[in-house]
């Protein structure tokens, strides 16, 4: 007589049930993988735009000199900065040192640059193309100093 080897039902059953706890277990662990990749890369994202936008402005004062027309020193408002600098731009694949007005402002929780760049910085009419620098700024705060040493400026 030959015996057929073959599994019961309850077997099949624990068999299954097994199978059952170890895929959810392993669907688990990749999910709760992929959530904590995305929550870090969006915050990563966030981070490294704030460094970006940040070191830009850094530049742009460590740039600044006070010019002396009256009106065209530094200005501070609580949404805006605006001072005189010097900026590169470049034009036809050739980099150029131009002299700007560099205004920042937030306005509707965007970061903005615009830059007057030459003559046009002098005018106080020109209408600069302002870049946006970041989205989603809920608040910045700019504190400055300026040396009074010379009592007429």
């Amino acid at each position: 007589m030959h015996m057929r080897k073959s599994f019961t039902l309850i077997e099949l059953l624990i068999v299954a049930s097994i199978v059952a706890v170890l895929s959810l277990s392993l669907y688990s662990a990749f999910a709760t993988g992929i959530l904590s990749y995305k929550k870090f890369d969006s915050s990563f994202e966030t981070y490294q735009s704030a460094r970006t936008t940040l070191r830009k402005i850094e530049t742009d004062l460590r740039n600044s000199f006070p010019y002396l027309k009256e009106d065209s020193r530094f200005i501070g408002q609580p949404n805006s900065i605006e001072f005189f600098g010097v900026v590169d731009s470049y034009k036809n694949g050739k980099v150029y040192t131009d002299i700007c007005r560099i205004t920042y402002q937030i306005d509707k929780e965007v970061l903005s640059r615009s830059l007057y760049i030459g003559l046009e910085a002098l005018r106080d009419n020109t209408i600069a193309s302002a870049q946006e620098l970041s989205g989603r700024v809920k608040e910045v705060s700019f504190q400055y100093a300026y040396s009074t040493d010379n009592p007429d400026r």
